[in-house]
């Protein structure tokens, strides 16, 4: 997809209409898609932003384990990490609860980089890597991994898309764009020939499998029908594991 001559964002889509809607225009002039992103854009864009914040809540939830401080107190620690240095605050945290300040220090340090930073991009994961004392390479790679493993609900890996240099995309199902039909073309010279635009246009490049067309239609299907219970049902479900644990206790 392109806007105004350059790579539109996301630059790729998956068209959900069906074919024979798409040849009988009983689409009401829209195509819908849903987005496709190159998996090395999907890890810095939305695997690593996820990953910060993640990060964050382990190691806030460390220090306060380590500290024996109440969960009521969160806000107040993440306000002193923020404003005071790192070695000052180990040091305090060391006198306090008689516990050496190297415990303390390096979590301090990483979690001073994510509070103070604007954006959670792959330069702070670059930084909050060297606070570590790891190997960036070895280190991404293992991320990268770990992403594709858990790429999470709601999203499909694809290995390759014919055509394109690129190895890995990946599918995002949570949310679906629309196209004016007429700005959607079969070939490269078609679009060409409708020239540069404002808007969005787009090109259909390649065809799904059978073997990922079923799968992902599944997956759409499975996303988009999903019916939620309310909280006090869901709730009543630690009260089965406590009577699990009551139960096998009364065995004992």
């Amino acid at each position: 997809m392109t806007r105004a001559g350059q790579a539109a964002d996301p630059a790729y889509g998956l068209i959900i209409n069906a074919d024979c809607d798409l040849v009988h225009c009983k689409i009401d002039g829209v195509v819908s898609y849903l987005p496709v992103y190159s998996f090395s854009y999907f890890f810095e864009r939305f695997w690593i932003p996820n990953y910060v914040k993640s990060r964050r809540l382990e190691i806030l939830a460390s220090i306060r384990q380590v500290c024996g401080l109440q969960e009521d107190k969160h806000n107040s620690l993440v306000s002193w990490i923020r404003e005071d240095e790192a070695k000052s605050i180990a040091e305090r945290l060391s006198k306090t609860y008689k516990i050496k300040a190297s415990t303390f220090l390096g979590k301090i340090e990483e979690l001073q980089l994510i509070e103070r930073s604007d954006f959670f991009d792959c330069a702070l994961l670059e930084r909050l890597i060297k606070v570590q004392g790891l190997e960036w390479t070895d280190t991404v790679q293992k991320l990268a991994r770990r992403a594709l493993k858990n790429i999470g609900e709601g999203h499909f890996f694809i290995n390759e898309i014919a055509g394109l240099q690129e190895i890995g995309f990946v599918v995002r199902m949570t949310r679906i764009y629309g196209i004016d039909a007429d700005d959607v073309f079969s070939s490269r010279p078609q679009l060409v020939i409708a020239g540069d635009q404002v808007r969005v246009r787009a090109v259909r490049i390649a065809k799904l499998t059978n073997v990922y067309r079923f799968k992902i239609a599944q997956l759409f299907a499975y996303q988009f029908s999903r019916i939620g219970l309310p909280d006090e049902i869901t709730e009543l479900n630690e009260v089965a594991v406590q009577a699990a644990v009551f139960e096998m206790g009364r065995k004992r």
